[in-house]
């Protein structure tokens, strides 16, 4: 991978628009509707699905990065597939994982990464709840001018420590905030984020939501390569719509914006300068399950 730091010349940026993942599944055991929020699995929420239940989703996004810093001639792309689940152990006790392949492109340069993380979830009160967290990404492959390669140092691996408060005023709203502490080591440096996230969720009919949610992420770098800032900022707005089409299955579209790419969340992603203060839309379609 050419990783050009002297700052000189133009780097790439990218571009690429939209896209789709599909995915389906035969689902043995269900639970009935409870006429609450859709049973979509999320990354981190202040829920767990009962005892010995899974919440599981397949999506499919595509990504378009424009050109703000002047940095990249040529055009480039994202296309990200993941598998997110949630497991109840107890009523206040459960895990959560996600897995994501990831596929970038840009000039005559493309890779191939996986991400995971994987967690537990505990539901201290009805209002409290805490969450731990491994996170890792890493480069399998690349390609330079179509020669096949097998990088071993485009990694990062992570912990996450964070809390969320949930507030429910009305059965139709659910308003959660959360605190956000996350360590990585990547490459020769040593990060540390920390963030803070405001989610509201609407409830229009029992089982279809709209959720909306504003994330600032702040990253503190101990040893930043030439031109790199030492700390960074990174806004991060999501909005989703869910929908159960039955008790055991249901549908998700959502939109996501990054001000700064995805530092803060995948650091092994600044193998590419110009990939920091470029701004990211993310668009998502997917199924999810209860199984």
């Amino acid at each position: 991978m050419n990783r050009d730091e002297t700052g000189s010349g133009h780097r790439e940026c990218f571009v690429f628009g939209t896209a789709l993942a599909a995915a389906a599944a035969v689902l043995l055991v269900s639970l009935p509707s409870l006429g609450d929020f859709p049973m979509a699995a999320e990354r981190s929420a202040s829920r767990l699905p009962p005892p010995r239940v899974v919440d599981l989703s397949v999506s499919g996004s595509g990504a378009y990065v424009p050109q703000v810093s002047d940095l990249a001639p040529d055009s480039s792309g994202v296309l990200i597939g993941e598998i997110l689940w949630n497991f109840g152990i107890t009523e206040s006790f459960g895990l959560f994982g996600k897995h994501d392949m990831m596929g970038m492109w840009w000039a005559n340069v493309a890779l191939l990464g996986f991400g995971h993380e994987v967690g537990l979830r505990y539901l201290c009160t009805e209002v409290l709840s805490l969450e731990a967290a491994y996170l890792g990404h890493r480069v399998d492959k690349a390609w330079v001018d179509d020669l096949e390669t097998h990088p071993g140092g485009v990694i990062d691996n992570g912990v996450e420590i964070s809390t969320r408060l949930a507030f429910r005023p009305m059965r139709k709203l659910r308003i959660e905030g959360r605190f956000i502490g996350r360590i990585f080591g990547v490459y020769k440096d040593t990060q540390g984020v920390t963030g803070l996230s405001l989610l509201v969720a609407l409830m229009p009919r029992d089982g279809h939501s709209l959720d909306i949610e504003l994330a600032v992420l702040r990253t503190l770098r101990s040893r930043p390569r030439a031109g790199v800032e030492r700390v960074t900022w990174n806004t991060v707005g999501a909005m989703t719509w869910r929908s159960d089409l039955s008790p055991r299955i249901g549908i998700m579209v959502g939109a996501k914006i990054f001000t700064n790419l995805m530092v803060g969340e995948v650091p092994m992603l600044e193998l590419k300068r110009s990939m920091i203060d470029e701004p990211m839309a993310l668009a998502t379609l997917g199924l999810y399950f209860r199984i």
